[in-house]
């Protein structure tokens, strides 16, 4: 092998051309300008280190042979490619190394369970902890493990920028979706948890494999299929330990969707959150709490945007009030697991503070979801106060959502950079980044935020997409940084790939 410098790691098209590429996934933003297909990238290491074997041979003027790479011979389901040789698997970015004749269903089977199920030992809880139990009890020909494989193939793909894996991916997630809709058409298997959790999968790879604006439609509409799904279970089939998990999971997604769109949760969502808030474990209910504070947020601003509430000082009082009650909320976290907001980071001028948060990661998300919805009730005050200019009796509560809002942004920013420290070996590693998603949008959004802190959000959305291969987080920060904020989620779109 022989070392050659740092040559151009643009795709084909760019090269020809000589062009600066910005690596873009599947394809880059010049091709995409052009509508010309790109080529896709080159091997790093192939790049750096090249075999030089054929050419030493023959100026020591040697028998000729050619030296094959060894190759793993993969199987895709229904479609056999040919993966690339254990030499060009980055280790940086704990793939799963095949052994020979590994298919790639199993190495994106790996993949999944350790990058994107997390479970946590102090709160009982986690990121799709659930999962394994349901796997292991179903058929592999199934919505469920289907999901899972197009979901692994899209992560391998997207953290070695193949386009072919990634195609290939989409090819297992329209299969998938195939399957879930013949699941809902059958009565037994309808009211069963895989057919739920696999609709949430398929949400899941949209954030994973998401390259347009589309993909936030689809993922919506996916989370509104589950919501609606759930009103045809048996009260016993949610009222389990895995079946509160995979509610509360449905749930946080229907909470964010309700935020975004300004809209009141499903009454499904709220009937069946009322079942489950006597049945959780202490920690569990802990968080429980917080997402019933999240639904009388959502509820808040759904009324005041779609003008069903217009008084002013009835607006300032709930939200005043509810975010007291988020406050108490964060000060019980403290209490109980010794995590506390720095009064002292707002008065910064950088977003990386000295002091950088660490603890559970369940918490940690909590304690940023718990901030990020104060964030949001803080914005909806001020906003408020604006249409009141000239009232003297609103400066002190101006004054001092402003200053709330400053300690919760810089409060985000300091916890974030706890997670992107980890190292990326961290089984967990990419739901890990899948909880900063949120946070980071809210921050870059709201228009109360400092211009410095709401770039600097946005190049963490842009090196998180690099570092997990969440393709939604690059999405996010490229239309942020153009427009703002993201306002394309209620428009119609007739997606192929919605269920």
């Amino acid at each position: 092998m022989v070392y050659i410098g740092k040559p151009s790691t643009g795709c084909s098209n760019c090269r020809t051309m000589k062009k600066k590429c910005d690596h873009g996934v599947p394809s880059c933003g010049r091709c995409l300008r052009k509508g010309a297909v790109c080529g896709g990238y080159r091997d790093k290491l192939d790049l750096t280190f090249r075999d030089q074997t054929r050419q030493t041979i023959h100026k020591s003027n040697q028998a000729k042979h050619k030296v094959k790479s060894p190759v793993v011979a993969t199987q895709l389901v229904g479609n056999p490619m040919e993966a690339k040789s254990p030499s060009q698997l980055d280790e940086s970015k704990r793939l799963i190394t095949p052994a020979l004749s590994v298919p790639i269903t199993d190495q994106a089977v790996s993949f999944f369970f350790f990058n994107f199920v997390l479970t946590d030992p102090i709160s009982g809880g986690g990121h799709l902890e659930y999962l394994p139990v349901i796997y292991d009890g179903i058929a592999r020909d199934v919505a469920l493990p289907t999901a899972i494989v197009a979901i692994g193939m899209a992560g391998i793909a997207n953290l070695q920028r193949n386009r072919d894996l990634l195609l290939a991916a989409n090819a297992q997630y329209v299969l998938a979706i195939q399957l879930t809709q013949a699941a809902l058409i059958d009565e037994t298997l309808r009211i069963q948890d895989q057919t739920l959790v696999s609709i949430l999968l398929l949400a899941l790879y949209e954030t994973i494999a998401c390259c347009s604006p589309k993909s936030l439609h689809i993922w919506s509409n996916h989370v509104t299929g589950a919501t609606a799904l759930i009103s045809q279970f048996a009260q016993q089939r949610l009222m389990d330990a895995v079946g509160i998990r995979i509610f509360s999971h449905l749930r946080s997604h229907a909470i964010i969707q309700a935020l975004q769109r300004s809209q009141h949760i499903p009454d499904e969502i709220q009937r069946w959150s009322t079942k489950t808030l006597d049945l959780q474990s202490t920690s569990q209910g802990f968080e429980d709490q917080l997402h019933h504070l999240a639904i009388d947020l959502c509820s808040l601003r759904a009324s005041v945007d779609n003008e069903l509430l217009t008084d002013r000082p009835t607006i300032i009082s709930r939200a005043s009030t509810l975010d007291d009650k988020l406050a108490d909320w964060s000060k019980r976290l403290s209490i109980t697991y010794g995590i506390a907001i720095d009064q002292g980071l707002a008065a910064r001028d950088t977003p990386n503070p000295a002091r950088v948060n660490s603890y559970s990661d369940v918490h940690v998300s909590n304690a940023i979801n718990c901030h990020t919805l104060r964030i949001l009730t803080n914005e909806l005050i001020l906003n408020t106060l604006d249409q009141a200019k000239g009232e003297t009796n609103v400066d002190y509560q101006r004054l001092r959502s402003q200053h709330t809002m400053n300690t919760l942004i810089a409060e985000v920013c300091a916890s974030v950079l706890s997670f992107t420290d980890r190292e990326r070996q961290q089984a967990g590693f990419i739901a890990r980044g899948g909880f900063l998603l949120w946070p980071l949008y809210v921050v870059s959004a709201v228009p109360w935020a400092s211009r410095l802190y709401r770039d600097w959000a946005i190049t963490q959305l842009k090196e998180l997409g690099v570092e997990t291969g969440i393709l939604q987080a690059a999405l996010l920060a490229r239309v942020l940084q153009i427009n703002g904020e993201i306002d394309f989620l209620d428009k119609d779109t007739n997606g192929e790939r919605d269920i």
